[in-house]
């Protein structure tokens, strides 16, 4: 990304303590992005704080609507096309404000991936999650090749998202919440296209945390700090996807659950051997 391409960043800010993890995400660029396009949620100070984010980093601010929790999931897809459509044919980064960027002392990372893209004709580069055993290393640098895409940090042109989502349109609804993702990743499947993925190490990482409520801020301190990240930078995602899935410093659920969780589990090996 050089000064003459720029980039715009689009996310939902639905809480005043989100604008805390968009500072993060402000700061974990080389080149912050010279627009922020965010649908907000209804509280008052939120448009504040972030005309205050957008001023301190020197970016044009652009509140797209306001929104709500049960719409981000419900119709994610179409507030995202509400923001792509407020950008022209900028490049484009999309977070989430549940997941948690770092960087150790301003570590440069985003020519080298930027360049990487063009260089090889990626699509996206993409991040957040252990690598899939599908994906393969790129020669030479900290990327991978992939053909997995998530909306929890993402940067491609919007060119690219709208062709992507318009090729998939008749499928969407098969994917539900997760079509906007979905419609990427089988653009690349049946084009051959791929992305790149950002690889998460103690210096560099994106980690999908999960969690919205007042708790983030003790989940960001701890993420800041380095611990507990050593078992989410190893293996491979394939193993911790749908009721395996797993998320830094997710809470456990109560002991007695748990047991009702073992147990079932046990009943379940127990009718399998029968079977």
């Amino acid at each position: 990304m050089t000064e003459a391409n720029g980039f715009s960043l689009l996310t939902f800010v639905l809480q005043p303590a989100h604008c805390t993890i968009l500072r993060d995400w402000m700061g974990f660029f080389d080149q912050p992005p010279d627009r922020l396009v965010v649908h907000v949620g209804q509280d008052p100070a939120i448009a504040k704080d972030l005309t205050d984010l957008a001023g301190a980093f020197g970016a044009e601010l652009v509140i797209a609507g306001q929104t709500n929790p049960a719409e981000t999931t419900e119709n994610e897809t179409g507030l995202l096309w509400q923001q792509f459509d407020l950008i022209g044919d900028d490049l484009a980064c999309i977070v989430r404000l549940d997941t948690l960027p770092y960087r150790q002392s301003n570590r440069p990372w985003q020519a080298e991936a930027m360049e990487a893209m063009a260089q090889h004709d990626a699509l996206f580069l993409t991040g957040s999650t252990l690598p899939f055993r599908a994906d393969t290393p790129l020669p030479g640098t900290d990327l991978m090749r992939t053909q997995r895409f998530s909306n929890c940090f993402a940067i491609l042109p919007a060119h690219v998202w709208r062709e992507a989502q318009r090729a998939q349109q008749s499928d969407a609804d098969a994917f539900g919440r997760f079509g906007s993702e979905a419609a990427v990743e089988l653009y690349c499947s049946e084009t051959g296209a791929f992305g790149l993925r950002l690889i998460n190490r103690p210096e560099l990482r994106v980690f999908h945390c999960q969690e919205w409520g007042p708790r983030m801020a003790e989940v960001r301190a701890t993420f800041q700090a380095g611990r507990g990240i050593a078992p989410f930078l190893k293996g491979y995602q394939d193993d911790f996807m749908g009721a395996r899935a797993r998320f830094y410093m997710e809470k456990r659920p109560p002991l007695h659950r748990r047991a009702r969780i073992l147990l079932g589990r046990w009943k379940r090996s127990l009718l399998g051997r029968a079977g």
